[in-house]
């Protein structure tokens, strides 16, 4: 069993039409891991460039901060069957992120639309299942959860909108992340380096 009060407070405090500041603060208090507070700020600006085109400039830093839950701990999955098990760690500890993020968007005529976002995670103590350093025991695959002492997340993710109607919309979008492990100089798994996405109705 185990506990946790969260709490989260904001405040969106605009300067004009132009400027606005995104104050905010969450905080948690856990029976297994004691109290924690993150904080995060945004900036963002809007600029008419002439009679079509409308810019938006954003920057915003934050922290993350994630405990372990009950399965991660505790949970049991056994696929001996099939060669494999999933056991949880008691030992994990929280991972906590500090983020950072830059980006634009870009419209013509509430009819086009431009996004770019560059974004960069520190990360101290990521959790994770271990999916190439198995323990092998009577033949059987043992997987389990650990903590990434320290790891990096990178990016940009870019996106595309077209309205030319009320009643068509076409938009896609494209991810890249660059992950790595800063303990072994690996990739870290599960997680994938490029993600594309294409919608039309």
């Amino acid at each position: 069993q185990r506990s946790t009060a969260e709490a989260f407070v904001q405040d969106d405090i605009l300067f004009g039409n132009r400027w606005e500041l995104l104050l905010g603060l969450r905080v948690q208090q856990d029976s297994d891991f004691g109290f924690h507070a993150a904080p995060k700020v945004g900036v963002r600006a809007t600029f008419d460039l002439d009679a079509d085109w409308t810019t938006v400039l954003r920057a915003a830093y934050g922290q993350g901060y994630r405990v372990p839950n009950l399965k991660e701990r505790y949970f049991v999955f056994d696929h001996s069957a099939l060669g494999y098990v999933v056991l949880g760690n008691p030992d994990l500890k929280p991972e906590s992120t500090n983020s950072f993020q830059l980006g634009g968007q870009f419209l013509w005529r509430d009819q086009l639309t431009f996004d770019v976002n560059a974004f960069y995670n520190d990360l101290d103590d990521l959790i994770q299942t271990d999916m190439t350093n198995p323990d092998i025991v009577n033949g059987i695959a043992v997987y389990t959860y650990e903590n990434v002492g320290r790891a990096r997340t990178a990016g940009i993710e870019t996106g595309a909108r077209w309205q030319p109607s009320a009643q068509w919309m076409v938009e896609g979008s494209y991810t890249y992340t660059g992950t790595r492990d800063l303990d072994t100089g690996q990739e870290l798994t599960r997680r994938p380096r490029m993600d594309f996405r294409r919608r039309a109705s």
